[in-house]
């Protein structure tokens, strides 16, 4: 609507851009801790969808410490 442009001066990111996404080897390390932490093999991933929200949830606090002492980690959140 460009009849609005001049009430528009501002911009806000809601859902965030992504701006400290992992490194593609943190990610993939990440995502094999929570498999192994849930006991899920790895070629079985769609049985992740059958994990309760409890223990997802359980497994989203565990596995940050886990890779904590990671250089990847590190360097990328500083």
């Amino acid at each position: 609507m460009p009849v609005a442009t001049p009430y528009f001066n501002k911009a806000s990111i809601e859902s965030g851009p992504g701006l400290r996404m992992l490194p593609k080897e943190a990610a993939m390390e990440m995502t094999k801790l929570v498999f192994k932490e849930l006991d899920i093999d790895i070629k079985d991933w769609r049985k992740i969808l059958d994990v309760p929200v409890k223990d997802l949830i359980e497994v989203q606090n565990k596995v940050p410490r886990l890779m904590a002492n990671r250089d990847y980690t590190r360097k990328h959140l500083l």
